[in-house]
C-alpha cells in the first residue's frame, strides 16, 4: 500500500511541495499534532546513542537520515534470517551490518518520518522483501523485518527517539519518564496534552497491550473489545472508570500509573 500510494501520489505531493512522509500505525490514538518543526532538546528523549549525524533539532528528517520512534526489536533479523536469500543478493549492502549496529538504526517502528525519495525508493524494497520475510518466518513482525532490511540495504540510517509513543509500560525505550511525571488528572476529563506545561505526554497512545487499573484491575481496556460499530451514531459510549483511576493508581513494580493514564486517555478521547 505504501509503495502504490507514493507511486501514484507522487506527482500531487509533489505539486504540494510535501518533502516528508510519516507512516503511522492504525491503533494510534493522537494526543497532540505530529509536526516536523523541531523541537527542544529537553522535549527529546533519546535512550540510545546516536552517531552525531542526525540533523538538527534531531526530531527533523533530513533526506538520508529518517526520524522514528524506538521498538523492542533490536537487530534480530541479522541472526534471524538469511537476508542473503531476502535480497536475492550476496554483496547486499545489509549484509555489513553487525546486530548491534542494527539495532543501532533500525529498531524502530512507527511513527516512521522519511523523506519523500527516501520513503520512494524504500517503499520498492519494503514489498519486494515482504514475500521472502515471510517464508523465513511466519511472525507478526514480518512486515517490520523486511522494512529494516529495505532499510539497511539503502543506508537509511534512523535517528531513533522514545518520546512519541507509550504503548505498553515499563522504564525505557518510550515516553514513560514522561508520564511518571503525573502526580493527578482526571480520568474522565484528561487535559490537551498541548497545553501541560510544565508536564509532557507522548504525540501517541499505540493501544498494543491490556491495560489494567488500579492495583484491582478491575478496570481494562483493549482495543480489540470495542465494538465494530463504535463510530456509529447509535453505538453507546465506552463506560468510563472513576474519575480518580489514575491518582489512586500507584507507581508501583507494574507500573499501574502507566496502565491508567493510557487506559483515562484513551476511553475519554474515544468517547469525545
Amino acid at each position: 500500500s505504501i509503495k502504490y500510494f507514493m507511486h501514484h501520489a507522487r506527482p500531487e505531493l509533489d505539486r504540494l511541495g510535501e518533502t516528508v512522509i510519516a507512516i503511522l500505525d492504525p491503533d494510534f490514538v493522537f494526543l497532540k499534532p505530529l509536526t516536523q518543526t523541531g523541537s527542544r532538546p529537553e522535549d527529546i528523549i533519546l535512550s540510545r546513542k546516536s552517531d552525531g549525524k542526525e540533523n538538527h533539532p534531531q526530531d527533523v528528517v533530513k533526506k538520508g537520515r529518517p526520524v522514528a520512534q524506538r521498538y523492542g526489536l533490536e537487530g534480530g533479523w541479522v541472526r534471524m534470517f538469511d537476508v542473503a536469500k531476502i535480497t536475492g543478493d550476496k554483496n547486499a549492502a545489509s549484509l555489513t551490518y553487525t546486530e548491534h549496529e542494527a539495532a543501532k538504526f533500525f529498531s524502530v517502528g512507527p511513527p516512521l518520518m522519511l523523506h519523500i525519495d527516501d520513503i520512494s525508493a524504500l517503499s520498492v524494497l519494503w514489498e519486494r522483501y515482504m514475500r521472502p520475510v515471510l517464508e523465513q518466518d511466519k511472525d507478526i513482525l514480518a512486515d517490520m523485518w523486511a522494512y529494516s532490511i529495505g532499510a539497511a540495504d539503502l543506508g537509511l540510517k534512523h535517528t531513533t527517539l522514545d518520546q512519541y509513543m507509550i504503548s505498553t509500560w515499563g522504564s525505557h525505550g518510550q515516553a514513560f519518564s514522561w508520564v511518571d511525571e503525573w502526580k493527578k488528572m482526571s480520568c474522565n476529563n484528561p487535559p490537551d496534552m498541548r497545553n501541560i506545561n510544565p508536564l509532557k505526554s507522548p504525540t501517541f497512545l499505540h493501544l498494543a497491550s491490556n491495560f489494567k487499573a488500579p492495583e484491582s484491575k478491575e478496570w481494562m481496556f483493549h482495543k480489540g473489545h470495542v465494538p465494530a460499530d463504535i463510530l456509529d451514531c447509535d453505538s453507546p459510549l465506552i463506560k468510563e472508570s472513576p474519575d480518580e483511576l489514575f491518582n489512586i493508581s500507584p507507581k508501583d513494580r507494574e507500573h499501574r500509573n502507566q496502565h491508567a493514564w493510557i487506559l483515562c486517555n484513551t476511553v475519554a478521547r474515544l468517547n469525545k
